[in-house]
């Protein structure tokens, strides 16, 4: 049975789609609106105006409305956000006559790919495109692909809404499950877990380089500690405070002329090894227990950054210095009693009695006599 009356929209010539997300329409003409009715009857049509702060629809869960539309939440979906999705990546089971959805902007460079347990049936499309069913084409597989250029061009479409209608819109693509059974993923859905298996083992790798790294500084760290034993002739540094005064005391300072004078051996010796200037009488010289001599300034100057000998390389540590200074003090008082035996007997009996054991008592002080005494 025909109803009796019925409400008339004016024929359109032509309608272009501005926006399917938000169901916008450009016409050519002006709508026309008409009531046929077999009986006669009282119709009231009433207009009202709409302010930019309302929307078309009442907008669900807690969504904005903004410049007359509602702008939906993350996971929210439709004219009036009231349709809630789920994750679609953090799902293990997918429920038939459900909306899931797919946050693009993950998957920039890559295809995503989901492997189910069997053949199912669902349809995936642009959050911007309009899901017509008459259009939509429905896939019946076992493996879900959304290839790298389907994300790029649902991505390309999205920046230029934004920029048209000045209106937030995520970046999903939709998927939808159409039938009444739940679909479940393969356990061997490798492709599916790739996008985690890269965040693990990346986590691995940077952890393992920065473990190496560690490594590294503490092994250098370690190098630098460790004071390697010096086999060199020059031996570790001493405290010159302790060896000056030591080589002050025990080789003192004099003139070049006094010592030739003294011991002629030494004329060899008429230059500096270590400034290669010649010595004068009055020049102030120092003579080490190896018997090598040098300028004073020359070879204090030296000894404040080597402890051996410039010539002979022998070593100048305190010790050893202690050790042949004795020795030379002991050579040297030898010396002296051969002298002064030779000079007795040269001289034969003295004509006075006291002065014979007048210069005994002299020889026998200066065979005792020991001007520096070296204690360990």
């Amino acid at each position: 049975m025909m109803s009796s009356q019925q409400l008339i929209f004016g024929k359109l010539n032509q309608k272009s789609l501005i926006s399917s997300y938000l169901n916008l329409y450009e016409y050519n003409e002006s709508s026309i609106i008409g009531i046929q009715s077999v009986l006669e009857t009282d119709i009231t049509i009433s207009f009202s105006y709409q302010t930019n702060e309302e929307c078309f629809y009442d907008c669900k869960h807690d969504s904005e409305c903004r410049n007359s539309f509602c702008i939906c939440r993350e996971q929210q979906l439709g004219n009036d956000c009231h349709l809630l999705l789920d994750n679609i990546q953090t799902q293990n089971m997918f429920q038939g006559y459900k909306m899931y959805y797919l946050d693009i902007r993950q998957f920039n460079n890559i295809d995503y790919v989901l492997k189910f347990q069997d053949n199912t049936k669902y349809i995936t499309y642009c959050i911007i495109d309009n899901m017509n069913p008459n259009l939509v084409q429905i896939n019946i597989n076992s493996i879900l692909n959304i290839t790298q250029s389907d994300i790029a061009s649902c991505q390309n479409k999205i920046e230029q809404f934004q920029k048209q209608f000045n209106q937030t819109v995520n970046f999903y693509y939709l998927i939808f499950f159409d039938n009444l059974e739940i679909t479940y993923l393969s356990q061997n859905n490798d492709v599916a877990d790739a996008y985690q298996l890269i965040i693990i083992l990346t986590t691995i790798i940077a952890t393992l380089f920065l473990l190496i790294i560690v490594c590294i500084m503490r092994s250098k760290f370690k190098k630098k500690a460790r004071v390697p034993k010096r086999t060199n002739l020059e031996p570790a540094k001493q405290d010159e405070n302790t060896i000056i005064p030591l080589i002050n005391r025990l080789f003192p300072s004099q003139e070049y002329g006094a010592l030739i004078t003294r011991q002629n051996k030494y004329l060899a010796y008429d230059k500096c090894s270590i400034c290669l200037d010649k010595y004068n009488d009055g020049t102030q010289i120092r003579l080490i227990f190896c018997e090598h001599l040098f300028h004073t300034p020359c070879i204090d100057k030296w000894l404040n950054n080597h402890q051996y000998c410039p010539d002979c390389k022998s070593p100048f540590d305190i010790n050893n210095i202690k050790i042949q200074h004795k020795s030379l003090r002991q050579l040297e008082m030898l010396q002296w009693s051969y002298r002064m035996d030779e000079i007795i007997m040269k001289n034969g009996p003295l004509a006075n009695q006291g002065n014979h054991h007048q210069s005994f008592s002299q020889v026998e002080s200066i065979r005792n006599f020991q001007p520096f005494d070296i204690h360990n």
